[in-house]
Formats: C-alpha cells, structure tokens, sequence
C-alpha cells in the first residue's frame, strides 16, 4: 500500500513537471516568434506633445514623433531637430523662433518632415523667423514642409519678417496660401535649390529687395505660378531675372533713387489700378531681346495704371528695349501704358498694345534720347498724344490699328507754346491738332507728305520772329478740318511780327477752316507777307485768305 501511494505520487510529480516544461516550451516559443514586443506604454513613449514656449536649449530626436499642438514660439534658446525627425502640427499649430532664439534642421542625412495627420492644405499655420532671431542658428536644410500656410497674415508655411534663415533643398507644398514669405529685408537669406509646389496661392510673396534671392530654385502647380511682389518702393540698385514664371506686382512699384534692371524674358503682372513711377532719379532698364521680350501687362480681367516717367526720372539711363507693354491706362488723369514727362527713355523696337486710353501720353516739353521702331496698336484712343511743342521727339514706327490711327497734338494755353525749332516728320498717319498752336520765336518745318488735322476750334499763330515752313513740293502736305465741314478749325495766323521768309505754304491743300469771326479766312496774312504758292485754298466759311494792312 505504502509502496502504491509511492508510486502515484511519483506520477504526479512527473506530470506537473512534464506541464512545467511545456509551459516554459510554449513561452520560450511565443518569445522566439515575437523578438520586440511592444507595450502600450512603450508606443505612448515614441509621441512626445509640445504645447509649451522653449526657453531653453532642446534636441528633438528621430526617436520619437513630436507633436506641436498649439502655437509655439522659442525665447533665447535652440531646437535642434535630428535627422529623419517627423514633427507633426496639430490644427492651427505653429512655430516661432523669436528673440535671440534659432531652429536648426539639418536634414542631410535624413530628410526631416515637418507635417500633419490633418491631411488637408492650412490645417497648421507657419514656421516663422523673426528679425531678433540668431540667423546664423536658423536652418532648415533638407526639409519636407507641407500643409501648413493657415494664417490670413502671415501666410505661407515659412514666413521670414526680416529674417535670413538658410532654406536649402527643402520641398515645401500644400499650403493653403503661400509656400514662403519673405516681409521686409530679408535679402541675407539663402534660399536655394528648393521646390515650391501644390500651393493654393503663389510659391512666394516678397518685398522687391529679397528677387534676386529666388533663382536656381523651382515652382510647380500652384494656383499662381507667379512670385508676388508686396510693397512698391525701390530705392536700391537691383536685378531681376527670368525665372520662368512671371513677377505678380500686389502694391506697384517705385523707383526713387534705385535702379531696376529687369533681364530678357522677365513678365511682370500688375494687379488692379497699380504701376510703375521712376523718379527721383530713379532708373527703370528692360532689356528684351527679339526672341525674349520684357513684358508688363495686366492680370486677367483687370488694367493697371502703366509705366510713368515722372520729370525728375534718369531718362537718359532708362530704356525699354524689345519690351511689350500692354492693357494699362487706368489713369483718370493722364491714361496710357506709357507716360513720360519732361524727357523719354530709350524706347526702341517695343510693342505698346491694348491700352484702355493712349498707347504713349507725353507731358512737359520731351527731348528723344532714341524713340524709333515700335509699334503702338490697339489701343483704345490714339497711338502718341504729346503737347505741341514734343511733336520733334517723335520718330517713325507703326502706329496704326489703334482708336484714333492720329498723332494728338495738344495745344492751348498751357501745351500749346513752341519755343525751339522743331521738325515734323511724315509718320504715314495724321497729326490731329486740338486748340491753339503758338509759335514763338522759332520756326516748324513740316515734312512733304504730312496731313494735319484740325480739330474744331484749333489754330496756328505764328509771332515774334518765328515761321512756319510747309513745302510739299514733293508730296503735298494737307493742313485739313478733322471734319469735312467748313469752318471746322479757325486759321493759320501770320501775324504782324512774324518771319516772312521762314512762312511758307507750298503745293499744300488747306480746307474746311475760317470758322474765327474776328480773323476771317483760313490764312490771314497781318501786315506781313508770307510765301503762298501752287495750293488749294478751298471749303473756308469764310474767306480763303485775308489780307490785313501792309502785305
């Protein structure tokens, strides 16, 4: 019996040990097939929440998922975010580096992602350097940037104000604005070898300063594929190239004292009732070529106010070369692409189109440094309008199929006085003449070929030693009513104190004029004796010439 109880508990013992070393089998099994287990406790270890300022120095390692919930900004200290680092921003998340503080992000050999789990383009704001910020401390090289540019003001998933960062090989993209901004002088950035891509607005809104910045980089499929220029003043010497992508101009431009070169190819775009002005002695410099011009146009749907010279501009170190100005002239006061005033610029071979007023609007008595070979189309009035006494600036181009195919020549009070000698060459349409032309002291020769027309009203005075020399001896010059009715225009007046040997009329025809009461005929001749010879005198309301006093 002993011996029997014995022996079952021998059994017992073999079949727990035998249950103990399949349980420890079983283990050592689901230890094998499971080599890194991971614990709830350990996965909530790999997220690290940022909801607080950094006011001292921090690394962020690859380690871990680091996400910022809120806005963030650091004081006085650096984050150095590692290599192959995800940092993830929560809705309407963002990171400021403020006062005495840096961001370094060197991605080189790991790329680092700065993104959302919100996948949609603005769920975060910015990453924003501040002009306090210790540049040489922020760097974000090798980053991939997306979805961020939520904030209405600071508007793009970088936003510099002031600030140089160093943005080198970064993809930045799916912003709800702008992929980068660039506020003020931010033109010790380097920002290189980027891409810029898929945002809703524009790659890049800049100050003027900070363009030169942005070439060896790339921009694709966004909203606008334009660089957008914000504030207007330029008071600096500065290039801009060709990009491949047009320069959005939000504010207009101001020249004043700088210089503005703009490279063959380049196209600027201006936005709503805004322009260029040049003065001060500033200097505006296109140099198109044949094959790639300089553009300045209007964004679609909309005219800007054009390109004004004022009088204090450097016109002789402005030109527009081989440039295409087109769709401006939303000037109450003067509208036209092209307003000069006191001198023109170099303007050669340059196409002036589509202007809602004139193609070129001169003011002051202007002086050509090199006027030729533009054409000036389609506009909606006519091609060149200028005062009397800057018909001489104008040399021969193409100026037809516009409104009014007519030089508009402006007299009266103010416009109307000629004081210097001055030619008036045949350009194959006519010179329409409004109000009075006095000339004074000098003598206008008129080209064979020329037709002038005048306006209701208008008239020439000739006086105080000056002279009119129209001789169509080889090809007949017209000196006509802009209307076909008598009386249209008043007189050619040769008053008493004129030159007779410089006031001729040769093989001219001179109709629908004698519309002045008080000096009847279309020629009156006072006490003076001018050339009259082989013209047609005809359709005058009155007389075709009179002779007063001693002729």
């Amino acid at each position: 019996m002993k011996f029997c109880s014995g022996k079952k508990a021998m059994q017992r013992i073999k079949t727990a040990l035998l249950s103990f070393i399949m349980i420890c089998c079983f283990g050592m099994h689901f230890q094998c097939s499971n080599p890194n287990p991971v614990s709830p406790q350990l996965i909530e270890n790999r997220t690290i929440q940022h909801r607080n300022d950094i006011n001292q120095d921090q690394v962020w390692s690859a380690d871990s998922i680091h996400i910022i919930s809120n806005p963030i900004a650091i004081h006085h200290a650096i984050l150095k975010i590692e290599p192959g680092t995800i940092v993830k921003f929560e809705r309407d998340a963002a990171l400021s580096i403020m006062d005495s503080a840096g961001l370094l992000a060197d991605g080189s050999a790991k790329a680092i992602s700065f993104t959302s789990d919100i996948k949609e383009k603005g769920s975060w704001k910015y990453i924003y350097f501040s002009r306090e910020a210790f540049h040489d401390s922020c760097r974000l090289i090798e980053c991939n940037l997306e979805y961020g540019g939520g904030d209405s003001i600071r508007s793009g998933i970088i936003f510099c104000d002031g600030a140089s960062p160093i943005i080198k090989s970064c993809t930045i993209s799916k912003s709800g604005i702008c992929g980068v901004v660039l506020f003020g002088d931010c033109s010790g950035c380097q920002f290189d070898s980027n891409l810029v891509a898929n945002c809703d607005f524009v790659p890049i809104q800049t100050y003027p300063i900070n363009v030169p910045l942005l070439s060896g980089n790339s921009y694709q499929d966004n909203g606008l594929n334009q660089i957008r220029i914000i504030d207007r003043l330029i008071d600096f010497d500065v290039v801009w190239k060709n990009l491949s992508l047009p320069y959005r101009v939000a504010d207009g431009l101001e020249i004043r004292g700088g210089k503005l070169v703009l490279e063959a190819g380049v196209e600027l775009i201006f936005e709503d009732l805004e322009g260029v002005a040049v003065q001060e002695q500033g200097i505006l410099e296109a140099n198109g070529t044949a094959t790639h011009r300089v553009i300045f146009t209007g964004s679609a749907g909309e005219t800007w106010r054009g390109i004004h010279f004022a009088e204090t501009a450097d016109f002789l170190s402005s030109r527009l070369v081989h440039c295409v100005v087109e769709k401006g002239g939303q000037d109450a006061e003067h509208p036209a692409n092209i307003i000069v005033e006191g001198g023109l610029p170099e303007i050669l071979n340059c196409i002036i189109q589509f202007s809602v007023g004139y193609g070129i609007y001169g003011l002051g008595s202007l002086t050509s440094n090199s006027f030729s070979n533009n054409i000036i189309t389609r506009n909606t009035l006519a091609p060149i309008s200028v005062p009397t006494n800057s018909v001489p600036a104008i040399s021969e181009g193409d100026y037809l199929g516009n409104g009014m195919d007519v030089i508009e020549v402006r007299g009266g009070t103010a416009e109307g006085l000629i004081t210097q000698n001055g030619y008036w060459q045949n350009l194959k349409i006519p010179y329409l003449v409004k109000n009075v032309i006095d000339i004074n002291s000098c003598t206008i020769t008129v080209a064979p070929g020329v037709k002038i027309e005048m306006a209701e009203h208008a008239s020439i005075i000739v006086r105080n030693g000056g002279g009119l020399i129209a001789n169509g001896a080889f090809a007949p010059i017209e000196i006509v009513g802009a209307q076909s009715l008598h009386g249209t225009w008043d007189s050619i007046y040769f008053s008493p104190t004129a030159s007779a040997a410089n006031c001729q009329l040769v093989n001219c025809y001179i109709r629908f004029g004698g519309g002045d009461a008080n000096k009847l005929g279309m020629i009156y001749c006072d006490n003076v004796s001018p050339t009259i010879k082989n013209c047609f005198i005809e359709y005058s309301q009155t007389w075709g010439i009179y002779l007063n006093g001693n002729v």
